[in-house]
């Protein structure tokens, strides 16, 4: 498990499944802003079935996700899903994707989930640069991303198409040499 000042990032357990499908599957703007496909409905059984056949599968080293739940939380809730994704370990580069359930949104706990996932990517797996995109109307992103040190790199835009709309895709970068590790907690 990584711990940060407010999360506790862990392995996803077969447990989180009906959390993660009520508060993030089936929500379809959580969904469509962390997706790039458009966002269709997905079973539960589905996401069982997923779950259980990756149980078998050798892991992927250019992917991994955490379920995030609260430190003090005995229980363990899962109050969000996150990880590492395109990790390239030649050029040791990889991009961050996070997303809360709307209980907890508004609390900081954002910042907290991409401090952890940096001193994960960094300390780690010993990458060298974090990308982060995400689009121009999600503010809470936008914000977490500049309070854990990522840099606005750049704009494309009308990049996606979100419920209805054109929107920009924003980039945020972080090399390792700006990153500060006094904002994580082991």
């Amino acid at each position: 498990m990584l711990n940060g000042r407010f999360v506790t990032l862990r392995e996803i357990r077969r447990s989180d499944l009906p959390a993660m499908h009520r508060e993030l599957h089936s929500d379809v703007v959580t969904a469509s802003l962390s997706n790039v496909d458009p966002w269709r409905p997905v079973s539960l059984a589905r996401l069982e079935a997923e779950f259980d056949r990756a149980l078998t599968e050798p892991e992927s080293p250019q992917h991994v996700r955490f379920a995030v739940q609260e430190r003090d939380d005995d229980a363990g809730e899962l109050i969000g899903s996150c990880g590492l994704w395109q990790v390239d370990l030649h050029n040791g580069t990889g991009h961050v994707g996070i997303q809360l359930v709307s209980s907890v949104r508004g609390r900081g706990l954002g910042t907290d989930v991409v401090r952890v996932l940096c001193h994960y990517a960094f300390v780690v797996r010993g990458l060298h640069r974090l990308s982060l995109e995400t689009l121009a109307t999600n503010q809470a992103m936008r914000t977490a991303a500049s309070r854990a040190g990522f840099l606005e790199e750049g704009r494309i835009r009308e990049a996606a198409y979100l419920l209805g709309e054109r929107v920009d895709e924003i980039t945020f970068g972080l090399l390792r040499s700006e990153w500060r590790p006094d904002d994580v907690r082991e």
